[in-house]
């Protein structure tokens, strides 16, 4: 038994000086294992220099506990290396989320540089542009300090044509966003003064143009276009002025195919027709002819059906166009 202790005692102490020595936790496991091998060792040569040298007293008769003790310390040991095994991983871990976190700063500092530079570079335009104002004021004040009476007229007449045009350009817009708003309200009568003519003539270029139901059909090449009022990208044509108008459309289809069309004033159909080439063997066309009164700013286009089906495409060519035109009777 006192051998027993003696052994017990010096492990305990060994460990005391490994833990306080080591200082990384490999340090510590290599060292817990070094000296686990170095009180084996110890043990050996003590069991041997104090035990009964009788051969027959069995070995674990010499130091009963001395096996127990031997298993215990060993179990213990195990569970401290799996013990720093964890905390290696922890560490692994914790040192992989400070790389991420170092790589996320230096981008949020790079995205900080970039804004203030960004920053700074708008503070000078707004700078400059402040000195540019301030110097053509001063050079306005100057010029009109400079005219006389009479230029002065003449130049406050100026701005007040140029007004007006900025009215006209105002009124411009405003009757583009009636626009829009009358393809959903239909036709409703004004009274807009009457200041010219209005006419358009316009045609389909390419051969064959995939349509579909509801399909605005685009006379992309103009012919003629008084008033610059038909739009060969939407294939629209905006009245400039109430009053009445002719419009006119005929359109193509192939052997075995047809299709219905119609004539729509903002979303009201004023006109339609019904192209077939069933049972022919060539192309045929069918023309419609519509007398409308429209007001300003209404929209004119033509379209396929809605809802009905239709058989093969829209056709067109130099010597049989599918075409639109129109022009204000008065």
């Amino acid at each position: 038994m006192k051998v027993c202790r003696i052994i017990c005692l010096n492990l305990f102490f060994l460990i005391l000086i490994v833990h306080a020595s080591a200082r990384t936790c490999e340090e510590r496991l290599e060292s817990l294992e070094n000296a686990f091998q170095s009180l084996i060792e110890n043990q050996m040569n003590v069991v041997t220099e104090n035990v009964d040298p009788d051969p027959k007293v069995k070995g674990s008769d010499r130091c009963p506990n001395l096996e127990k003790e031997s298993k215990l310390w060993k179990r213990k040991l195990e569970d401290l290396e799996k013990s720093l095994t964890e905390s290696n991983r922890r560490i692994i871990e914790l040192e992989t989320r400070v790389s991420e976190l170092e790589f996320s700063t230096q981008y949020m500092e790079s995205r900080w540089s970039t804004e203030n530079s960004r920053k700074k570079n708008l503070k000078e335009n707004i700078k400059s542009n402040t000195d540019r104002v301030e110097y053509l004021q001063t050079q306005n004040t100057k010029q009109v300090m400079q005219r006389g009476p009479a230029q002065n007229k003449t130049s406050i007449k100026k701005r007040i044509g140029n007004i007006a045009d900025g009215n006209l350009m105002i009124s411009g817009e405003k009757q583009s966003t009636q626009r829009g708003k009358r393809l959903l309200t239909g036709i409703q009568l004004t009274t807009t003064p009457s200041t010219g003519g209005a006419a358009f003539s316009a045609y389909v270029s390419v051969h064959e143009t995939d349509i579909s139901k509801d399909h605005t059909i685009k006379f992309d090449t103009i012919v003629t276009n008084i008033g610059s009022n038909y739009n060969r990208h939407s294939g629209m044509f905006t009245a400039p002025e109430q009053g009445v108008y002719v419009f006119s459309w005929n359109l193509y289809c192939t052997a075995g195919g047809y299709f219905y069309s119609q004539l729509v004033v903002n979303s009201n159909v004023v006109g339609a027709i019904y192209t077939s080439d069933q049972g022919a063997n060539n192309i045929r066309t069918t023309t419609g002819v519509v007398v409308v009164q429209v007001n300003a700013g209404d929209v004119v286009y033509v379209r396929t059906h809605p809802t009905n089906t239709h058989l093969y495409n829209l056709y067109s060519d130099p010597d049989w166009r599918s075409s639109f035109s129109g022009w204000k009777v008065y």
